[in-house]
């Protein structure tokens, strides 16, 4: 199988992409549950699903790419990597994991948390520990 050998930035900037289409693919069914109203707003629109505010895609795939050398050198199969990281969003409930968002409320809810990570680091940090 495909191996990958590099630091978590690389893995986020080269694999991240494909992660994102598979959990496009992930959350499509849950968006037609919900008839693609957005949560925010409560318009019908085409969704995008945004991560909760503290496991975002990046922290989802640094902890699950724990085991395999993250955050310093990784080296893993791919398989098994992107199999990790799907694991870890399905584990809890797809409506903790994910917003689903209309584009211009998912840009807001991102610029709030991007906010309150700027402003209240420790605040942010403690929401963030209280979701995993």
């Amino acid at each position: 199988m495909a191996r990958f050998q590099g630091s978590i930035y690389e893995y986020i900037n080269f694999v991240g992409p494909s992660i994102a289409n598979l959990i496009q693919r992930y959350s499509r069914p849950y968006k037609k549950e919900i008839n693609n109203i957005c949560q925010a707003c409560g318009k019908v629109s085409t969704l995008q699903a945004a991560h909760r505010w503290g496991c975002s895609r990046p922290e989802v795939i640094l902890q699950a790419l724990i085991p395999f050398g993250a955050p310093d050198r990784i080296d893993c199969d791919l398989q098994e990597a992107q199999d990790a990281i799907m694991t870890l969003h399905k584990e809890r409930p797809i409506e903790l994991t994910f917003g689903f968002f209309c584009k211009p409320c998912h840009d807001e809810y991102d610029e709030v948390w991007e906010m309150i990570q700027r402003e209240y680091p420790e605040d942010a940090e403690d929401l963030r520990m209280k979701l995993k």
